[in-house]
């Protein structure tokens, strides 16, 4: 019976982990709605216009970030912020960006901070670019950007000309959450049979069976 109900225990714990997935979560979103850039870090050349808030052709809702640095000095204008991705794991990096007659002098690059060095997530350099409309970008990063209180995001923008600029919104940072606990308690008479295994996100699971009844509690871990 013993063995039978073990069984019967693991059974569940399979079909709890292949029908209930790791999602990924929300760890910063600005699509800039505030009207402001509080709490974002700007930094400029000497002479060039840095990033601001505008209303003029966001992707979605009344507001988006566009700089017009007006300048060539590489990077013209910068903008960057500080995100803590502590406690979550598979991070990525998401934003809809709009270059306007951007040519071979010109350049908008991004990248992220892994606590060390910049590490580049997309650059124009050379190519010219004119976006008739808004493009989503993506990005999967390393595990540098796992669980790191130093995560930054940062957009660069270099341009001469008034007509030339760079726009974005919606910037997104999300991951999965490295530990989460699910406990169910029972009766002090309960037995209890424990199995410990590493499927995917799950680690550590405890199984106490009572009666007919079958309790479950596990801790969410980073995949390695």
């Amino acid at each position: 019976m013993t063995k039978k109900r073990g069984l019967i225990v693991f059974s569940i714990i399979l079909t709890i982990l292949t029908s209930n997935p790791v999602l990924s979560v929300n760890v910063f979103f600005d699509g800039f709605e505030s009207g402001n850039i509080t709490g974002w870090i700007l930094t400029n050349a000497i002479d060039a216009s840095n990033w601001t808030i505008s209303s003029g052709n966001p992707y979605s809702g009344v507001y988006h970030i566009e700089a017009r640095p007006r300048e060539n000095t590489e990077p013209a204008s910068v903008i960057k912020k500080v995100i803590s991705t502590f406690d979550y794991d598979n991070i990525s990096v998401s934003y809809y960006r709009r270059l306007i007659n951007l040519d071979s002098n010109d350049e908008f690059s991004s990248y992220f901070y892994d606590g060390l060095s910049w590490i580049l997530l997309e650059q124009t350099g050379s190519n010219s670019e004119d976006d008739n409309n808004y493009l989503i970008k993506s990005f999967n990063l390393n595990n540098n950007a796992t669980n790191n209180t130093d995560f930054q995001i940062k957009f660069e923008c270099t341009a001469n000309s008034n007509n030339e600029y760079c726009r974005i919104d919606n910037v997104n940072i999300s991951g999965i959450l490295i530990t989460t606990t699910s406990t169910t308690t029972t009766s002090s008479t309960a037995t209890t049979t424990t199995t410990t295994a590493t499927i995917g996100q799950v680690q550590g699971l405890t199984a106490t069976v009572s009666g007919n009844s079958v309790n479950l509690s596990w801790q969410a871990v980073s995949a390695s």
